[in-house]
């Protein structure tokens, strides 16, 4: 759902150049292996392979270029990606139980 969801964003252009997407990315450790961690990227480029969606762009903080796989996004523009969703009406809102 979320893929199905974060395709309509990027076909609607809510999301392009530079903006801010939040989530686990790979980075490289001092001794040569990898390790994950959650950073903030500026967006510089989307690439669709199928159902899958990589979010290339250069990390806020330090500057380095890093890519975030689409089932690894947190936060599109500061917000929850659902809550992002919602508000543009890709997405109903859960009903609150009483």
């Amino acid at each position: 759902m979320k893929n199905r969801i974060l395709k309509k964003i990027i076909k609607k252009k809510l999301i392009s150049h530079n903006s801010e997407i939040y989530g686990k990315c790979d980075i490289k450790l001092f001794n040569g292996g990898v390790g994950r961690k959650h950073k903030t990227i500026l967006l510089d480029q989307v690439i669709q392979k199928g159902d899958h969606i990589q979010f290339t762009g250069y990390t806020i903080n330090e500057g380095s270029y890093t890519i975030i796989h689409s089932d690894d996004v947190e936060t599109l523009e500061g917000m929850a990606w659902n809550k992002f969703a919602e508000a543009y009406g890709l997405l109903k809102p859960k009903k609150k139980r009483k």
